[in-house]
């Protein structure tokens, strides 16, 4: 602007403005670009020296025990960049740091805290150090974790069902236990109707072996719990199944909310189902625990009777759940049908409002062409009027006849 004349000042002090606002805007992209401050704060408990699941490993490193720590830090590690934590050799796992971090300090006095259940019906509170329990139930850590780590909230547990020299581990519905000849050791605090089960099997006349009642009261108190969400959902979804298939939004809600249920009580049914018949099929099992018991052969003929008579109950709940779900997906399918024929019906209605308008538009043409202020000489005529609406009237019914009857010919209308 300085060697240019033809420039004013302002136009020159605006170009000045826009350069310097160009400088500034590339000079923070690029200080953005090569930063490695994350521009949103992160939430609390999030550590930024953690690694990323999958990246690259320092360098320098040669062996196994120098990676051992690697990707964590004093609360432990976190499992693919989400909200669950666990310890480097990942034995223990919780959505609290907290637990993870007792657990770390040191592992084998890690304590549980435990309801013991004795063959006479005693019932008292236990801490036990993770070290002892090993050692008492003679069982190797990984046997441990099947019953010890609960489920993740929101999510059911697997049945657990088997047997490691003279212990008896137990995962059923909120059941987690090891079972052996004389007591039981219960994880977590044990579901009152669980225990009344059980006291009560313990109470028969002759005593049933303790391990068998025990198992048995596990079968028996989630086989009941089934029972119940079928009656909630049959109370809840048969009405409205038998109903108008034209309901409320409230209505369709609390029918997907039922189908819920009934996919996740299928599916516990069904996993309870198959690990009672993998055990009836595995006759060495059934002997190890009749000969574990230092008692007769028919032991584990009882055993089987036991599984069997179970395992009929679970298939019975997972076919009356499966029995509702199509009753369900029937229902939804006659929605489905019922949706489409008012669809249908409203798109036949527009087709007719769209005849009916081309027809009266077309019909208007001839008063228009009247109504136009020039001589015409049907102003002084007597039937002049009378024959315009008489001819309107004429154009308009035969359009929308002929153009109804192609759309019928065609298949667009009924």
């Amino acid at each position: 602007c300085s060697n240019n004349k033809s420039f004013s000042k302002n136009t020159c002090r605006c170009f000045g403005l826009v350069a310097n606002g160009c400088h500034m805007l590339w000079t923070a992209a690029v200080l953005l670009a090569g930063s490695r401050v994350p521009l949103l704060r992160r939430p609390a408990g999030w550590r930024d020296a953690l690694p990323a699941e999958g990246a690259s490993r320092p360098s320098g490193k040669d062996g196994l025990d120098d990676l051992a720590e690697y990707g964590c830090d004093d609360s432990g590690c976190l499992v693919d960049d989400g909200r669950l934590f666990e310890d480097p050799s990942s034995e223990f796992a919780s959505p609290e740091p907290n637990e993870v971090r007792r657990f770390r300090n040191r592992p084998a006095d890690f304590v549980y805290e435990m309801e013991e259940v004795t063959t006479s019906g005693g019932l008292q509170t236990v801490s036990i150090r993770r070290g002892e329990l090993l050692e008492l139930a003679k069982i190797r850590p990984r046997d441990l974790r099947a019953v010890a780590v609960p489920p993740l909230p929101g999510a059911d547990a697997a049945p657990v069902l088997a047997s490691r020299r003279g212990t008896l581990l137990v995962g059923l519905g909120g059941v987690r236990a090891i079972v052996r000849p004389n007591n039981a050791l219960i994880f977590g605090p044990a579901p009152s109707r669980f225990l009344r089960v059980l006291g009560n099997q313990l109470g028969t006349v002759p005593p049933p072996n303790f391990k068998i009642a025990f198992v048995e009261s596990a079968l028996l108190a989630l086989s009941r719990s089934l029972d119940a969400r079928l009656l909630e959902v049959r109370r809840v979804a048969e009405p409205r199944l038998k109903g108008p298939s034209l309901m409320g939004e409230a209505d369709f809600e609390e029918i997907r909310l039922q189908r819920r249920t009934l996919v996740r009580s299928m599916s516990q049914a069904t996993a309870v189902s198959s690990q009672l018949l993998s055990r009836i099929d595995d006759g060495d099992w059934l002997q190890e625990l009749a000969c574990q018991e230092c008692a007769i052969a028919a032991d584990a003929d009882e055993w089987e009777v036991m599984l069997e008579v179970y395992l009929q109950a679970y298939n019975e709940v997972s076919r009356e759940c499966a029995s509702l779900l199509r009753d369900i997906e029937d229902f939804e399918g006659a929605v489905g049908l019922s949706l489409q024929t008012r669809r249908l019906r409203l798109e036949q209605f527009e087709l007719s409002l769209v005849i009916s308008s081309v027809s009266v538009g077309v019909g208007g043409l001839l008063p228009g062409t009247m109504g136009m202020n020039l001589a015409n000489g049907y102003e002084t005529s007597p039937i002049g009027f009378w024959a315009a609406v008489a001819t309107t009237c004429l154009i308009v019914v035969t359009l929308f006849s002929v153009l109804r009857g192609l759309a019928v010919e065609r298949g667009l209308l009924l």
